[in-house]
């Protein structure tokens, strides 16, 4: 492992903990690993306090694996496990969807990413992690932080590498050091890690290269990735085209296209899941109609 920082938490309080927000994909996995060697060195100061996987309960199973995989390796190097959370679903006054996926059925609507919004990370991950380290109001619920003693704002390490924050959103989020509940680090980010940098590190652990961490349904999956879930996962891409079309039949309608938002004029592209799938030959209608039919009957088409 490239040790890029000497002892990078050595000015940590007992009373302030060590979170990583683990995300399950390449970048967090690479936090893990370049902590672990660092701690294995003998810098007690990079041993997490806190190793927390928010599920949306959409992710592929390649992402579940590597969260088991690296709750073991979090087990055997820190002797702690990744605690896995999920959105608060016993809130009074809040409907209480098991997933993102279910969540955008029941509502006849897309993830917030496709409408330009990307809120998706807010409700079905930072809400679900503060939830459990800060506790709730409604029901009342102690948090973790308080249940183990700390009582200063805990550091969190985020998981954007150094080439990511160059530009655009990311650039702008890596730039909060600290807000009301936390301080944020971005490790890849102070080691100048950029993605091939943070594959290498995962590999030299003895580790595979995890698969992207995004729901199924995610409009930043690209064509490629697509084409695969298409074979290897066929129920996760069958559910997501109908998704896209039990948004479009829906009591709210579209007006985009669809998850990919609208047509990218360089290649003509849809922004429809449905339009292209169904041109690049990797579904048919008939498909999209039984997965429609089981989950919302009401929209399916009915056959002559």
């Amino acid at each position: 492992m490239s040790n890029p920082t000497n002892k990078p938490f050595a000015s940590r309080p007992a009373t302030q903990a060590l979170i990583v927000n683990f995300g399950g994909g390449v970048d967090s996995t690479a936090i893990l690993v370049s902590l672990g060697s660092l701690y294995l060195a003998g810098d007690d100061t990079a041993r997490p306090d806190l190793v927390v996987f928010a599920d949306t309960g959409d992710e592929l199973p390649e992402v579940y694996e590597n969260v088991r995989r690296m709750s073991e390796y979090c087990e055997e190097t820190f002797d702690l496990e990744v605690t896995i959370v999920s959105r608060p679903n016993n809130i009074p006054g809040r409907v209480g969807y098991k997933s993102l996926s279910e969540n955008c059925i029941t509502n006849e609507t897309l993830p917030s990413e496709a409408f330009g919004r990307g809120a998706c990370s807010s409700k079905w991950k930072y809400e679900a992690i503060d939830a459990f380290l800060y506790g709730r109001k409604r029901p009342l619920r102690t948090g973790w932080l308080e249940a183990n003693g700390y009582s200063d704002k805990p550091i969190k390490c985020i998981g954007y590498d150094a080439t990511e924050t160059q530009k655009g959103k990311r650039a702008k989020n890596a730039k909060i050091s600290e807000d009301a509940t936390s301080f944020y680090r971005y490790p890849l980010v102070e080691w100048g890690f950029g993605r091939d940098q943070c594959k290498a590190e995962i590999a030299s652990a003895g580790l595979p290269v995890p698969h992207k961490s995004a729901c199924f349904m995610c409009p930043n999956q690209t064509e490629g990735e697509l084409h695969i879930m298409a074979v290897v996962h066929r129920s996760h891409f069958l559910r997501a085209l109908a998704i896209e079309e039990i948004a479009k039949r829906g009591k709210h309608g579209l007006r985009i296209e669809g998850l990919w938002r609208r047509t990218r004029k360089m290649d003509n592209r849809p922004g429809s899941w449905c339009v292209w799938a169904t041109r690049e030959g990797l579904a048919s209608w008939s498909e999209i109609e039984d997965v429609i039919r089981a989950v919302k009957p009401a929209l399916a088409r009915i056959d002559d």
